[in-house]
């Protein structure tokens, strides 16, 4: 996913330097970045914002859906990276993607997607919402 706004025009907040992207996470502000590979990175504030940052019809897998779409995502793989809450620095860009889910594991963490070219598995892990992760989007019933 790639957007800059939320379902309902509203703008999500592009967090440009490191201590932008530390502070909006620590603010619990939904924000996203681009890498130099312009991989779109979100916190999990973002995913789980209200407004939906979706296309209509479609919404952000929960951690239960994740499991279903394992074999999709070994078939499609992004390897974007991810950017680091702590310093705001990217990681593990072209090597590992990291995929939100909209479900909280606690509040501070949320459940995602971990998917390596150097492994065939899709792990499946929690991490602190303030990181920036790359977002699937799967179509409404």
């Amino acid at each position: 996913l790639k957007v800059t706004h939320y379902q309902n025009g509203d703008p999500i907040p592009q967090a440009i330097s490191n201590k932008q992207f530390i502070e909006l996470g620590e603010a619990k502000i939904g924000c996203f970045s681009i890498n130099d590979k312009g991989s779109y990175l979100y916190n999990w504030y973002a995913v789980n914002d209200k407004r939906n940052m979706c296309p209509k019809g479609w919404k952000i897998p929960t951690d239960e859906k994740w499991n279903k779409l394992k074999t999709q995502l070994k078939e499609n793989p992004t390897y974007a990276g991810y950017r680091g809450s702590g310093s705001g620095n990217y990681y593990y860009m072209g090597n590992t993607g990291y995929f939100w889910s909209s479900t909280e594991n606690n509040s501070t963490n949320a459940w995602n997607r971990v998917l390596s070219c150097n492994n065939s598995g899709v792990l499946r892990d929690y991490n602190t919402k303030t990181n920036g992760f790359s977002v699937r989007c799967v179509k409404e019933k």
